[in-house]
């Protein structure tokens, strides 16, 4: 599975309103940088999990293509995770918890479309 990259803040910003048109629509983005050993240790059972599951999309952000925008993506630590739901921020977590991000599918998942 691999997951979309992509290259700056606006791209960010087009994937996630485009998957807002969908109100089932629900993406996961985990918001990382080159130099986390944590982001590294969890990505074989986050692609492994991501294949599992192809009907949710999943999203690599990479803070360091423009250190200035963490602050305002409310990302405090590598990895952060947002679980979107038609759009919206639906769950948040920062760490490397995969039983954590599993929760936070779930319930993005039990949130009735609007």
């Amino acid at each position: 599975m691999s997951f979309k990259k992509p290259v700056n803040r606006r791209d960010y910003q087009d994937t996630i309103g485009k998957a807002g048109a969908d109100p089932n629509a629900i993406i996961v983005v985990e918001f990382t940088a080159p130099w986390c050993n944590s982001c590294k240790k969890m990505a074989p059972e986050l692609s492994e999990y991501a294949a599992k599951n192809p009907s949710i999309q999943f999203i690599e952000y990479d803070l360091s293509l423009e250190m200035d925008h963490d602050h305002e993506m409310d990302v405090k630590a590598q990895p952060t995770f947002k679980v979107f739901r038609g759009g919206r921020v639906v769950a948040a977590f920062a760490g490397a918890n995969m039983k954590k991000l599993n929760e936070c599918i779930e319930t993005a998942q039990s949130i009735s479309p609007k």
